[in-house]
């Protein structure tokens, strides 16, 4: 755990990406992207 702490200390794609899926699968629909 303290290495992958260590190797992405930036909270940029974390949150992208969690952030991608739920969007995508609650708006499957809607070309947003």
């Amino acid at each position: 755990m303290s290495g992958l702490h260590s190797v992405r200390p930036i909270p940029g794609p974390a949150p992208r990406q969690p952030f991608a899926l739920p969007d995508v699968s609650v708006n499957p629909q809607v070309p947003a992207y």
